[in-house]
């Protein structure tokens, strides 16, 4: 029986990594990689912002979401309408307050990541640069409302503004997502990561009635 060496698979993030030093210039001065090591945030913003070239975050989905939404609701009565299997103890009318009152007719749409890493900073301003806005606590809880089963095959996010900081200051936005056969009402840190996986939901600022 012949022994082979055993060759370690290179994961694409190690290659990613060879790729860049690769890149760098041969005469890259000593000084200047000191003031990069020492700026630590500005040499990431910099390959952040070289890595969007790749084109927008976020794409849009087909379907559309006609809803009637009583802003007038508090979190509870909304949430109640629901019947969910379980709630986050954190989404209360304490926690996301609301000035709006009366009804509106909405219609949701969602935004998908169009690649598999992207950061809420950069979701909240793809949102804002395709004429969209995030929907707000009341009107995710409407869709889930009317719309039961659509977590169960992918999570919904609200990115509303504002969103809840607990005591620490940490932000958290609402979110339906599903957990097999069971729809939950939970909440996501805003300096999530995320994936492809995930749906924004959001409404066109070109529609009037919907910025009610």
């Amino acid at each position: 029986m012949t022994t082979h060496d055993i060759v370690p698979v290179k994961t694409w993030r190690s290659k990613f990594e060879e790729a860049v030093i690769r890149s760098l210039p041969s005469n890259l001065d000593e000084r200047v990689a000191e003031e990069w090591i020492g700026d630590q945030e500005s040499l990431r913003a910099v390959i952040r912002q070289a890595l969007k070239r790749g084109g927008q975050g976020l794409k849009a989905d087909d379907t559309v979401y006609p809803l009637q939404v009583d802003y007038g609701l508090t979190i509870e009565e909304a949430v109640g309408r629901g019947f969910y299997d379980l709630v986050d103890s954190d989404i209360t009318s304490e926690n996301f307050p609301t000035e709006q009152i009366g009804e509106a007719n909405v219609v949701l749409e969602f935004l998908q990541p169009n690649r598999e890493m992207i950061e809420t900073e950069e979701v909240v301003h793809q949102i804002g640069k395709m004429n969209y806005r995030s929907v707000r606590p009341r009107e995710l809880f409407a869709l889930g409302e009317v719309y039961p089963f659509i977590q169960i095959n992918f999570p919904v996010v609200a990115l509303c503004c504002p969103s809840w900081q607990d005591q620490n200051g940490r932000c958290f936005f609402p979110a339906l997502t599903g957990r097999k056969s069971k729809r939950c009402l939970e909440l996501y840190l805003g300096n999530f990561i995320w994936s492809s996986n995930y749906r924004f939901a959001v409404v066109s600022k070109s529609a009037r009635h919907l910025n009610h």
